[in-house]
């Protein structure tokens, strides 16, 4: 038996990326945004501006030069369980795309954070938000795959924009 195997959490990122270019109206999209990394280090001992970048950060998809960040992720969680499965790993990484993310623009403004997971039988509701200490929010959204695209990316995008 010959099988095709396709990576469905590059799938998944690449529809979510490709329906947010597309509906998203006048909204700046980037995908696998490679602008900052997590360290610099010295390339020298008196080198005053850690020169050297290490540990490249790739957020799935960076909305409008920083204001929105969103890590895709093809998992099944549960709205019912105690940490709702969510891996302590995603949690962590969103804590840094959002911590650089913020430090990097020039308002110094916090970025939204978003771990989107397809909607399932066991999460079909947005979590309740998440806060990284003071100013630094982290929603878990759902994405139904069976709705209509535009519907389901405007829905994304209004749930993201509301402060």
């Amino acid at each position: 038996n010959q099988a095709i195997l396709f990576p469905m959490e590059k799938l998944f990122e690449s529809y979510v990326a490709y329906t947010l270019k597309k509906y998203g109206g006048s909204l700046e999209i980037n995908a696998q945004d490679k602008k900052y990394s997590l360290v610099s280090q010295k390339k020298y001992e008196n080198d005053l501006n850690y020169s050297v970048n290490k540990f490249n950060l790739k957020p799935d998809i960076v909305i409008n030069s920083d204001q929105i960040i969103i890590d895709t992720k093809w998992k099944v969680i549960s709205e019912f369980s105690n940490k709702f499965d969510i891996k302590e790993a995603d949690v962590y990484q969103m804590h840094a795309y959002g911590k650089r993310y913020q430090e990097g623009n020039s308002i110094n403004r916090a970025p939204r954070l978003c771990l989107l997971y397809p909607k399932t039988s066991s999460f079909s509701e947005k979590l309740y938000q998440m806060r990284f200490g003071e100013d630094l929010l982290l929603d878990v959204i759902p994405f139904d795959l069976l709705n209509d695209p535009e519907d389901e990316t405007k829905k994304l995008l209004s749930t993201l924009t509301l402060d």
